[in-house]
């Protein structure tokens, strides 16, 4: 798993697509890989320019929901309780993810 799967972490070589930025990943359940990637398109600013941004953020939801397609949802998003506390844990998030993760789980606090 890598658990921090998203846009920014794949760079298209001369080879073709690259995952890169390993230091979070880890053994367990491909699925919940899956929903951490969905948490993260859905809640997470893109890094770039910001005409970049503009065009991602339309884009970023779009492609977070296409990015389910084949997969049971109810399999994947049996994970976002555990996702969405890792991710709040998470030092490096910010105040803004932070209002989006606790809106995916319905949480307050």
């Amino acid at each position: 798993m890598h658990l921090d799967l998203h846009p920014g972490k794949v760079v298209l070589t001369a080879s073709g697509p690259m995952v890169i930025d390993w230091p979070n990943a880890g053994r367990g359940d491909g699925l919940a890989d899956v929903a951490t990637t969905w948490v993260i398109l859905r809640t997470s600013r893109l890094e770039g320019p910001v005409a970049y941004q503009l065009v991602a953020a339309v884009g970023q939801w779009w492609f977070a929901a296409a990015f389910l397609a084949g997969l049971d949802r109810r399999q994947v998003f049996q994970h976002l309780p555990a996702v969405v506390a890792a991710r709040l844990a998470d030092g490096n998030v910010h105040d803004r993810e932070r209002r989006l993760l606790r809106r995916l789980t319905g949480r307050r606090r």
